[in-house]
């Protein structure tokens, strides 16, 4: 079956036929993940040596140099490929969330860059062809949804390009200038990145209209220790580059981008460090530190002065929670009779037609074909 994609800059739009729809996420609880450290992947409980605290500088007029090396330094490429998985928020409920009211009311169970596919797909650029693929399982009554990278994803990670590889370590090191190890101490930007480290990942349950999810999000730091004691009510910050030298050269894509990240991550902003052009590349002068509810504005602004805007249609966020209500809608509906064992794929390739695909693929194939871990699905069948 089909479902359409409503496009705001579709010449046929109808704005008049969105729904308002709520996007409430509660932070219920939190779990650390080695993900990509000396072969070593997957969940490890709730390690608090993980955590890392935001230190913000004193000045936005900042001095930092992303272009220093250290022989310590690992990317662990390869390793991060293929770690796109739910399996560490599986072994969560297994370890600590399986009676809880998050997991048992759950009508979707993901990742958050999954869901975050999912809610920007009304703007996915079709230059660039961006489809969304993902494959889902229905296993008690829960939808299970899954990414699973094809060797085109991993080579083309694996096989990054000199200058994206340097753009993603120009972010890794921005990273050390920004957190710290400790909330007493100073960041220490010279120390090794290692990308993959054990991190800390907050879960969420959130309901999208009548929908109930759980999802688990990275978390780079928090803002003080109280915060663990009072989860929900911490604020989170997104740390970031961007290449330019003020918030004027971002574009509304990225705006929205980061207007989603903040929603379904409950960030209360984002600190961005614009990394210069030319001669100046790797170098950060400018800092600044934008606050979630500026986002859609920002966007709105930068929309509006686009000199290849193909519609009058200002991007707002309830375009993509109304899309991501009927996706969820279109999810349950299409899964209604679904049988545990087989796997559903979902795509969406903006460049053919406005049209999203889901079809039965078959059976689980846990060396090749599955959303769900054996072991969780053999956990599962001896809690009933």
């Amino acid at each position: 079956m089909s479902l359409l994609i409503s496009n705001p800059h579709n010449v046929d739009f109808n704005e008049s036929a969105i729904k308002n729809v709520d996007f409430n996420a509660t932070a219920v609880s939190w779990y650390t993940s080695r993900d990509a450290v000396r072969g070593e992947i997957g969940f490890c409980g709730q390690d608090e040596s993980a955590i890392k605290y935001l230190h913000m500088p004193a000045s936005t007029r900042v001095n930092f140099n992303l272009n220093r090396t250290h022989p310590g330094d690992k990317l662990q490429i390869e390793k991060y490929a293929d770690n796109k998985d739910i399996s560490d928020l599986l072994s969560w409920v297994q370890v600590i969330g399986f009676e809880e009211d998050s997991f048992t009311k759950a009508d979707f169970v993901c990742s958050r860059h999954d869901l975050l596919d999912l809610l920007l797909m009304p703007f996915s650029d079709q230059r660039f062809n961006k489809s969304v693929k993902l494959y889902l399982t229905k296993v008690n009554g829960k939808i299970y949804i899954r990414r699973m990278a094809s060797n085109t994803d991993k080579g083309q990670i694996v096989h990054m390009d000199d200058f994206s590889k340097q753009r993603t370590t120009h972010g890794l090191i921005f990273q050390h200038f920004m957190i710290s190890d400790s909330a007493n101490k100073a960041p220490v930007p010279d120390k090794p990145f290692v990308r993959g480290d054990k991190t800390m990942y907050v879960v969420f349950e959130s309901n999208v209209g009548k929908h109930q999810l759980l999802y688990a999000s990275k978390v780079k730091a928090l803002d003080n220790p109280e915060d663990l004691l009072n989860l929900d009510g911490a604020t989170f910050t997104d740390v970031r580059t961007n290449m330019g030298y003020s918030s004027a050269d971002i574009r509304w894509r990225k705006w929205i981008e980061f207007w989603g990240n903040c929603l379904t991550g409950k960030l209360d902003k984002i600190a961005i460090g614009f990394v210069g052009k030319g001669r100046a590349i790797g170098t950060v002068k400018n800092l600044e530190v934008i606050q979630a509810d500026k986002l859609i504005p920002k966007c709105e602004a930068a929309y509006k002065k686009d000199r290849f805007k193909t519609s009058d249609v200002i991007p707002k966020g309830e375009y993509c929670l109304d899309m991501l209500d009927k996706v969820l809608s279109f999810f349950k509906s299409e899964l209604e009779g679904a049988k545990p064992d087989e796997v559903y794929e979902f795509e969406y390739t903006p460049s053919d037609s406005e049209l999203a695909n889901i079809k039965l693929l078959g059976s689980s194939n846990y060396d090749t074909l599955f959303v769900i871990s054996k072991w969780y699905r053999e956990w599962l069948d001896r809690q009933a």
